[in-house]
């Protein structure tokens, strides 16, 4: 489940950030896809509500309206954010972690453990040159 935050969540399917999410939990890097795939894959996920995950390694349940919500408020702190979220069956959560993203770049991954052991953050850079 990917839960969007602020402009992430308000300029969302606009800016197809759905669509960036469905097609990196599938695997996928921005440097690597097929470009004129995206929206077959994007139907046949939204129409089987079924996602290939891990490079196709797993298919696991996701019905995308229910498994990308967008939410107009921001988070504490910060414009931009997403949660995901992942769960094994209905009630065993398996991960959870919470992502800043400031301009289109760069993300700071936290993972949401008591506070206590939750000091080892660090900023991602991911280049998107083609």
């Amino acid at each position: 489940m990917v839960d969007l935050y602020g402009s992430l969540s308000l300029t969302g399917k606009g800016h197809a950030t759905d669509v960036a999410i469905i097609m990196g939990l599938a695997g996928n890097s921005p440097q690597d896809v097929v470009i004129d795939e995206i929206p077959a894959f994007i139907e046949l996920v939204t129409r089987s509500g079924r996602l290939p995950v891990a490079s196709g390694a797993h298919i696991v349940d996701f019905p995308v309206a229910k498994n990308i919500i967008f939410h107009p408020e921001m988070l504490p702190r910060h414009e931009n954010g997403m949660r995901i979220t992942a769960w094994k069956g209905q009630e065993e959560l398996l991960s959870k972690n919470l992502l800043l993203c400031r301009r289109r770049v760069y993300c700071r991954r936290r993972t949401l453990r008591p506070v206590a052991r939750c000091r080892n953050t660090r900023t991602l850079r991911f280049p998107l040159s083609r």
